[in-house]
């Protein structure tokens, strides 16, 4: 869903993730991140207020800020560079 956020709305949202993220050592896995958000403001985060469906829409709609795909998917901020350790091989380095 493309959300009904105004650009002012986004730019407050964009600062208030990023402080989640910022927060939590530059990664909040994406299932706990409206509890991490509460934590950090006080507040819930509404994203279907905004009028997106799910919180990986409204991320995916703000610049500087990465969501993965999948089950075990992290926030984080984009272009940081992540690094996956896999089981017996070297570290691989992602940009993401």
């Amino acid at each position: 869903m493309l959300g009904s956020a105004t650009d002012a709305e986004l730019d407050v949202m964009l600062e208030e993730i990023l402080e989640v993220i910022d927060a939590h050592e530059g990664q909040v896995l994406a299932s706990n991140f409206p509890k991490c958000y509460y934590k950090v403001h006080g507040k819930p985060l509404n994203f279907k207020d905004l009028g997106y469906n799910k919180l990986s829409d409204l991320i995916r709609r703000l610049p500087g800020v990465y969501v993965e795909a999948g089950s075990h998917a992290f926030v984080r901020r984009a272009g940081v560079v992540a690094v996956s350790y896999t089981h017996l091989t070297l570290p691989t380095i992602l940009l993401v």
